[in-house]
This record gives C-alpha cells, structure tokens and sequence, in this order.
C-alpha cells in the first residue's frame, strides 16, 4: 500500500514502525510482491499466525487491508488504513513517541592553557583531539598534541552525535 510507505517516510526519525503482514508462506513470493510493490516499511510473515491471534482477531477485524496502532501493547486503533482515524490515531501516537534522531552535543570549549594541557596524559590529550575529529597526523610528541588543541579547540565549538 504507497499509503504506508508514506507513513514510514513521514514517520522516519520517530520510535514508530509501520508493519505490512502476510500469511503467505513462500518467501520468494513475498520478497518478488515487495520488491515490485516499492514497499518502503517492513513486511513479516506471519507463518506462526501469532499476528492474527495477537493482533487481527483480538482487534475485530474482519478483513484485509488492515492496520492496527498498538501503544505499550494495547490496540488503540484497528480498522482500514485509508479510515481518517487512522491517520489520527497514528498521529498522536507519533507526537507521544521517542525521537530515534540524535541531536548533537555541543562539546566543551578547552579552557586550559598549553601549561595545564600538558600536565594531562599524552592519552587524554588524543582522546579530546579524536571526540573532535582533529587529526593527528604529524603529532609524536605531547606537545604537538597540546598545541593543536591550543590552536583549535579553545575558540571553536565542536559537536559529537550521541
């Protein structure tokens, strides 16, 4: 359904899955259909028929398409996925959910003098080089190390991805 790879596109940086299921039990079959489908969420097979006693029939299903929003594992919509309600319900599922993005963190400014970076561990010194993305290329000696910090890393703010 194009509907749900929308979704998933829309809801990409969001602890949300869109799931297409099937009973089908050849594989080929099911990889060839999503391939040529440009199905952009995931698709399971439901062999075990653990989505149906779970999910489809608890739900009240009747027929297929289906979708389902479950929330910390209660059924908060089923029906179409074309009904309004589902965008809805999904929607505000989404609003409430956790961002799976990481936003970057700022990394301290070097306050210290050469003098004082100096009296750090040649280790220390290259660790707070690496979390910056500083080369090191030439450095051999801890001095080396502590005037590049000097030279970048008092004025600049850098940031890492948690």
């Amino acid at each position: 359904i194009p509907h749900l790879s929308e979704l998933q596109r829309k809801y990409k940086d969001v602890d949300v899955t869109i799931v297409g299921a099937t009973n089908e039990q050849d594989e080929q079959k099911i990889r060839d259909f999503v391939k040529s489908r440009s199905m952009e969420y995931t698709v399971v097979m439901d062999k075990s028929q653990s989505l149906n006693s779970k999910v489809f029939k608890p739900s009240g299903a009747t027929g297929i398409p289906f979708a389902a929003v479950i929330v910390n594992n209660k059924i908060v919509f089923s029906g179409h996925p074309m009904d309004p309600k589902f965008d809805k319900t999904l929607e505000e599922a989404a609003a409430k959910a956790s961002s799976t993005r990481k936003e970057p963190v700022a990394l301290p400014l070097i306050t210290q003098t050469y003098e004082e970076l100096m009296q750090l561990r040649p280790k220390e010194l290259r660790q707070i080089l690496d979390d910056r993305g500083i080369k090191t290329v030439g450095c051999s000696e801890k001095g080396d190390f502590a005037k590049l910090i000097v030279e970048n890393c008092t004025k600049t703010q850098y940031y890492k991805q948690e």
